[in-house]
C-alpha cells in the first residue's frame, strides 16, 4: 500500500494536491524525471475522454510544475496511470 507522508499531500480549495518531490520518489526513473513526464504526457493525451475529464487543463496543455510544485491527485493519478511503468 502506498502511504503518502503529511508533508506531500494539501488540500486547496477542496481539492486534493500532491507534491511533486512525491511524485519523483515513487517513479521509478525519478533521474529523468522530465524525460519521464514528456512521455507519460503524449502517452495520456490519447487516453479516453472519460480519464481526460479527470485532470486539470494545465496538464493536458502539458503545464508541469517545477520539483517544488503541487499536482491534484487526479494529475498525479492519471501521470501514474499512464506510465510507461504503471
Amino acid at each position: 500500500m502506498l502511504r503518502i507522508p503529511d508533508s506531500d499531500w494539501r488540500t486547496v480549495d477542496g481539492v486534493p494536491q500532491i507534491s511533486v518531490a512525491f511524485l519523483r520518489k515513487v517513479t521509478p526513473q525519478a533521474a529523468r524525471f522530465t524525460q519521464w513526464i514528456q512521455r507519460t504526457h503524449t502517452r495520456l493525451l490519447r487516453a479516453p475522454d472519460n480519464v481526460l475529464s479527470c485532470c486539470t487543463s494545465g496538464l493536458i496543455d502539458g503545464d508541469i510544475p517545477d520539483k517544488n510544485g503541487w499536482l491534484s491527485a487526479g494529475d498525479a493519478l492519471a501521470l501514474l496511470t499512464y506510465s510507461v511503468h504503471s
